[in-house]
């Protein structure tokens, strides 16, 4: 049997790093606000607040002032309930609802 790999030990800092590692608290919460478009739309409301939530994740890791960034991660989550809606209506008229 082959030696199974050793893993390393869980403490506070292996959470560190990742997509959405080194956020500030706002930051994070602007970055996963997207992703409530999953409660109201299913699978096509996750895939784009999932879309909306990456996007976010990358303003936030930017070198812009925190008001600039504010503006455009608020800019994001808009567009995603923007590009949502216009989803639910092209699907409402294709379906004849």
């Amino acid at each position: 049997m082959a030696n199974q790999p050793s893993l390393p030990p869980l403490d506070s800092h292996s959470a560190e790093g990742g997509r959405f590692g080194h956020l500030n608290g706002w930051q994070l919460a602007l970055t996963l606000l997207p992703l409530g478009l999953l409660f109201l739309g299913g699978a096509i409301g996750g895939a784009i607040g999932a879309l909306g939530a990456f996007g976010n994740a990358a303003v936030a890791r930017t070198k812009l002032s925190a008001p600039v960034k504010a503006l455009a991660m608020v800019g994001v989550v808009l567009a995603g309930g923007v590009v949502f809606l216009v989803v639910a209506v092209l699907r409402a008229v294709a379906v004849g609802k």
